[in-house]
């Protein structure tokens, strides 16, 4: 459990990046740039990898059966969560 809170902290962390470096305007370009280059970096040393041993467990929702994959908040079939 705590690899995989791990993972998701990363995860978290490189969204954060790139939503920064994504929100910086043409005012400073300069700054995006040293930016982009330190996630091209991060990226090339650690390219991001699929997740392979993920659980599934039935939907809880009545009546419903689909599984829901243990990263996912609702069911996709009926919207349950």
């Amino acid at each position: 459990m705590l690899k995989i809170i791990n993972i998701v902290r990363e995860l978290l962390l490189n969204l954060k990046v790139i939503f920064f470096i994504l929100g910086l305007t043409e005012e400073n370009s300069d700054e995006r740039r040293v930016y982009e280059n330190q996630a091209a970096k991060i990226f090339t040393k650690n390219p991001p990898v699929p997740y392979k041993n993920i659980q599934t467990s039935p939907c809880p929702g009545k009546g419903c059966s689909a599984t829901v994959d243990e990263f996912e908040i609702n069911c996709k079939v009926i919207n349950y969560n």
